[in-house]
């Protein structure tokens, strides 16, 4: 990848998800938008740059690599990887009914859109939709 002038090639598939509690490894997110191409790693965004013309964002992991964002999220993906895990994580780990009060801290969500992410990376203020998928909160 290279340093933070280098920008990785715009990759087809990825996703952006939003962590409270990594059900993975039940640690705390880092307070920061993961950002995978595959469901098996991740790199954690730093810092975003929206091109609203061409509908392209640009990312800054925090390694300081860049990741030029040209398409939009692969929901697929999510669902039938990581979140497909959660639910299973989630069917055995608390019982029917629980109201563990911290239950709902570890499912993972997903950015909805490019600028959805890029809202939430404050590099797009004109948003106005749904900022996470299949969840119902509207800006």
């Amino acid at each position: 990848m290279g340093n933070s002038t280098t920008a990785s090639s715009t990759k087809d598939s990825w996703f952006a998800l939003e962590i409270d509690r990594d059900f993975y490894l039940n640690t705390y997110g880092e307070g920061k938008p993961r950002l995978y191409f595959n469901p098996d790693s991740y790199v954690v965004i730093q810092s975003a740059v929206y091109d609203s013309n061409d509908n392209v964002l640009t990312v800054t992991d925090a390694k300081g690599d860049s990741h030029i964002l040209s398409t939009e999220p692969d929901h697929a993906m999510f669902k039938d990887s990581i979140y497909k895990d959660w639910v299973d994580f989630d069917n055995r780990t608390f019982c029917k009914g629980s109201d563990m009060e911290d239950r709902c801290d570890y499912e993972p969500w997903m950015f909805n859109s490019l600028q959805s992410l890029a809202y939430e990376l404050n590099a797009y203020d004109e948003f106005k939709g749904t900022i996470y998928f299949g969840k119902p909160a509207k800006i």
